[in-house]
């Protein structure tokens, strides 16, 4: 049986209107991690408190997100 990891993290690439765009998201103990980007940096900070503990991070009710931090448009 395979150790399952200490901190779970998934990501995605898609073309939005033209333009690459990724989102990383990782799983911590008690929040889920939001990354956010179509310049290869870090654009958006994203904080998403699940409502309630499951197994897997895609199916799980969470709370309203929380933006602390948005960089502008170059």
């Amino acid at each position: 049986m395979a150790a399952q990891p200490l901190i779970r993290t998934k990501q995605r690439e898609e073309v939005i209107n033209g333009t690459s765009t990724q989102v990383v998201c990782t799983e911590f103990s008690n929040y889920i991690f939001v990354v956010l980007t179509q310049y290869g940096k870090m654009g958006s900070l994203i904080s998403v408190a699940p409502d309630s503990r499951s197994a897997d991070i895609s199916t799980t009710p969470c709370s309203p997100p929380k933006c602390f931090w948005e960089k502008m448009r170059p």
